[in-house]
């Protein structure tokens, strides 16, 4: 596999004049390069080895989601005073990934994967991964298996590993497929699997030996912290008080949060006897988009049916605007749609089921949030990609409903609303993995592969 990733590495090499022609001609591409190029201008970006040091561990996460999967372990080497290099893919994840330099500046570099801008020979503009890293120790999240990583963590690694690591959504039917995987996985030294059920289709389908494979999520200490400190956030919100006031008339089991949700699902406000609840005040239901753009909330403004009244928070909003829209919701029942960012974990913590939106599109979003939240959870069929959703399902299999129609929402959520969330299950289940952390955090920081 070494020869392999080699070989790709250097075909990307011969390649870097042209991509850098047609850069020039597609938007797309010119974008991409223009985020790689500030690699060489920002400070976070300058490596420990030009001030003679080297990073403890260096982590590479894709986008926002797996930045979230290894932030727990990442905040815990920074808070250590270990130095620390962060590789990152997509753009999306810049805001954060640079909000973490701010915080730790002396801790922490950051580098934006060239995944155009790669060569292994200087040229104007391109980069090698190997003159920025450092670090004796890699870990990826998930599936970002790029050659330049592999060959690094082979290479110039004393340990390499993968965490989040699943085979969901991966065709093992064939021999070579699974041969293939085999090869690839072969090349860490440990493997953090997402859920059991991931560690016994690495045992079970790829042989991997199972020395080097562990079980743990690092999202559920994640989110436990999040939900912990819910209160002391959602009190810093202005509307909050109000929303509370508004929201807890009604039991817990009464109550529903939309969370994540795109305009295709509002077909689940269709139904007529649910409708009734919601004016009836049976059922308190509160929305919030996936995207918190005018457009976006607009477009689902203007689906949601006519005879259902539906009510927007948005985050500017001062208290005298707040205090009447809670009025009129309150003389006349309906949807309210929040369109306040960054506090839909904490959100959760107040309702006793959520549907999380994503799931009749490309793929659920986080399940995990709401079941930590202790909310029954409703969801779309789209979940080949969560190892949350079989996370949930492997601890507690009845509080995960899957809605595959939307038009059936309303009787399955109906049919299971009054039922009790299993809050004795799932606090054990929580303190074994905050009782776990330490164990497994010092499994991985520990330097040497044979001691795994």
């Amino acid at each position: 596999m070494t020869f392999f990733y080699f070989s790709i590495c250097i075909l990307h090499t011969l390649l870097a004049p042209f991509i850098m022609i047609l850069s020039t001609l597609h938007p797309l591409t010119r974008k991409r390069l223009l985020f790689e190029k500030r690699n060489l201008t920002d400070p976070a970006c300058r490596s420990f080895a030009k001030d003679h040091m080297q990073a403890s561990v260096a982590f590479e996460v894709s986008s926002e989601g797996e930045l979230e999967q290894i932030r727990p372990l990442l905040i815990k080497v920074l808070n250590k005073q270990k130095k620390v290099e962060l590789i990152y893919c997509s753009e999306s994840v810049e805001k954060k990934c640079q909000e973490l330099y701010r915080e730790y500046p002396q801790l922490l570099r950051l580098y934006r994967l060239p995944l155009l801008s790669f060569a292994f020979i200087p040229m104007t503009h391109f980069q090698h991964i190997f003159n920025f890293l450092t670090a004796d120790q890699l870990i990826l999240c998930r599936y970002d298996f790029y050659p330049e990583l592999m060959l690094y963590g082979v290479l110039k690694t004393q340990k390499f590993i993968l965490v989040s690591a699943t085979l969901k959504n991966k065709k093992l039917r064939n021999f070579v497929s699974r041969l293939i995987y085999k090869s690839l996985f072969n090349q860490f030294d440990l493997i953090v699997c997402a859920t059991q059920s991931d560690e016994n289709q690495f045992c079970n389908i790829l042989h991997l030996a199972k020395n080097k494979l562990q079980v743990y999520d690092f999202r559920v200490v994640q989110i436990l912290s999040r939900v912990e400190n819910a209160p002391n956030v959602l009190e810093t919100k202005l509307f909050y008080p109000l929303f509370k006031e508004w929201f807890t008339t009604v039991p817990d089991n009464h109550r529903i949060i939309f969370g994540s949700i795109w305009p295709l699902e509002i077909s689940m406000f269709h139904n007529q006897h649910f409708i009734e609840e919601i004016k009836q005040n049976h059922i308190k239901c509160v929305l919030a988009p996936h995207k918190l753009n005018q457009d976006f909330i607009s477009e689902i403004s203007q689906l949601i049916p006519p005879h259902l009244p539906h009510y927007i928070i948005g985050p500017k909003m001062d208290l005298s605007t707040c205090q009447n829209i809670f009025s009129k919701l309150t003389q006349k029942p309906g949807l309210l749609i929040l369109t306040v960012p960054a506090i839909l974990c904490e959100l959760y913590t107040n309702a006793g089921n959520a549907f999380v939106g994503g799931g009749h599109g490309r793929s659920i979003h986080s399940v995990l949030e709401p079941y930590v939240g202790m909310c029954k959870v409703f969801c779309g069929p789209k979940t080949h990609r969560s190892t949350e959703y079989d996370l949930i399902k492997d601890y507690s299999t009845n509080q995960i409903h899957v809605v595959t129609n939307l038009e059936d929402f309303s009787r399955i959520f109906m049919d299971n609303y009054r039922e009790d969330v299993d809050i004795i299950n799932r606090k054990r289940i929580f303190y074994e993995f905050n009782d776990k952390f330490e164990s497994v955090f010092d499994q991985i920081l520990s330097k040497k592969a044979e001691n795994v």
